[in-house]
């Protein structure tokens, strides 16, 4: 599975490069020159000042700890107040698919990123053609111990997958409150904080026992994260609450 390449936007910059160096195969070089470096020689220097060490060895073991911090440091402050605007009521059809599961310190969430697009790089089930989708099975402040995401890929009709690192299951089909927006995980955080917070106490609806998910509808990593689409879902159950 090959992600689209393309410039990097300058602010990017090294978070951009440190993650195609994690997840995609092309050259130091080439992530070099896609990141907007006049030489491999800037980009190497700027990557060591900014992340701590070479691209080779970001390559060979990520510490995502650093860039999980070098990443909140420099998250776009976007408004959070406009979800409301975004969110529909719909209903969302059930759909099957594979999932990876990853439990403990989300700090090392990344680790199970790489496994799971290399597992998808090995079946071709490119994301142009086969949907991504995170469920939160946990709250992100829960302790680190108990966290658990479950990182899905719309199951392809197909019998030929090796199952030993994933299981099939299904996203439920039922009314689901739906935010559709751009922007960084920090965004993301903030639209379900909305949803259950400040939206469903006031809704008349209730949520299903079912954990709500979200669906990646933007994964180039030449796109930037303020402009990456997404859907967050929260499953809804039939009947709205009796005021």
């Amino acid at each position: 599975m090959d992600f689209p390449s393309g410039a990097i936007s300058s602010g990017g910059g090294c978070i951009g490069a440190a993650q195609m160096l994690a997840y995609r195969q092309d050259t130091v070089t080439d992530i070099a020159l896609q990141a907007g470096y006049a030489s491999p020689e800037a980009f190497a220097h700027a990557f060591q000042r900014v992340m701590g060490c070479s691209p080779s060895a970001f390559r060979a073991q990520p510490d995502w700890q650093s860039w999980e911090h070098i990443l909140a440091s420099t998250q776009e402050r976007l408004p959070m107040t406009d979800f409301l605007a975004s969110l529909k009521i719909v209903d969302e059809p059930a759909i099957e698919v594979l999932a990876m599961t990853h439990r403990g310190d989300p700090r090392e969430l990344g680790e199970t990123v790489r496994r799971f697009i290399a597992w998808r790089r090995q079946y071709g089930l490119h994301p142009a053609r086969y949907r991504t989708f995170n469920v939160f099975h946990t709250p992100p402040d829960v302790a680190a111990n108990d966290f658990r995401i479950d990182l899905c890929v719309e199951a392809p009709q197909r019998s030929d997958i090796d199952r030993e690192n994933v299981f099939r299951t299904h996203l439920p089909s039922g009314r689901a409150a739906v935010i559709t927006a751009t922007g960084s995980d920090t965004r993301i955080r903030a639209a379900f904080d909305w949803l259950y917070r400040d939206w469903l106490p006031t809704s008349g609806d209730e949520p299903t026992d079912h954990p709500p998910w979200l669906e990646r509808i933007d994964l180039a990593l030449d796109i930037p994260e303020s402009q990456r689409q997404w859907r967050a879902v929260v499953p809804l159950t039939a009947a709205r609450r009796t005021p």
